[in-house]
């Protein structure tokens, strides 16, 4: 009997374009404090932002945001900065056809596996929510952590899991062997990521138009 499928997708660097997003922060950013005031203040946001993210374990923007008040000696609040037009237009251009696409087939359930905060990683795809199935929805902080607890959860399905970083897949096809490991080669985190010995992923990906005919034909 063929189970049935569940496809979940990252969100950061998958759905979601976050170089797009982060321009926007900083340009928002740059807007508050004033470019002039401060050299080199695009840098020294890179810099910042990389350094928050490694601390914490995730994007957590009200860390950023206290992080760039440190450094310029002024508030640079959430209010300031979090306005609605920041968080549009950031997917992925192919993002809404692909998912138009696969929801076509009522019986596969479409989901999400993203790391960070709810609240924050839904509004990135608030655009395209009515596409993913509220009970197949995984937002955690640490992510790294959780990735047998959420694939345990499908043990009776037949397991999709598109994402941008390489250990995840590996540590989640060490959990579930017949599972499709969908590796989508765009940001930051695919381009620096080492090879993992032993591992491959059933399919490597720069585009996520490419699942389509994956998903139907796997």
């Amino acid at each position: 009997m063929n189970k049935q499928k569940v496809i979940l997708f990252d969100i950061d660097y998958t759905l979601f374009d976050v170089a797009k997003f982060r321009k926007k922060i900083f340009k928002s950013i740059i807007g508050f404090v004033g470019k002039n005031k401060i050299d080199k203040i695009d840098k020294i946001l890179e810099d910042i932002y990389h350094t928050s993210r490694e601390r914490v374990g995730y994007f957590n923007m009200v860390s950023f945001l206290e992080d760039v008040s440190r450094k310029f000696k002024i508030n640079v609040a959430l209010t300031n900065i979090l306005k609605d037009e920041i968080f549009s237009d950031n997917l992925y251009e192919e993002t809404k056809e692909v998912l138009e696409s696969i929801a076509k087939d009522p019986s596969i359930k479409i989901g999400i596996f993203s790391g960070g905060e709810s609240g924050f990683q839904l509004k990135k795809i608030e655009q395209v929510e009515n596409f993913f199935n509220k009970d197949h929805i995984h937002i955690i902080k640490y992510k790294h952590l959780n990735v047998q607890k959420i694939i345990k959860k499908y043990k009776n399905f037949k397991i999709y899991l598109i994402d941008d970083m390489l250990d995840i897949l590996y540590n989640a096809k060490k959990i579930d062997k017949d599972m499709i490991t969908i590796w989508i080669k765009r940001g930051r985190f695919a381009k620096n990521a080492k090879p993992i010995k032993g591992f491959k992923p059933d399919f490597e990906i720069g585009d996520l138009k490419e699942i389509v005919s994956i998903i139907h034909n796997s």
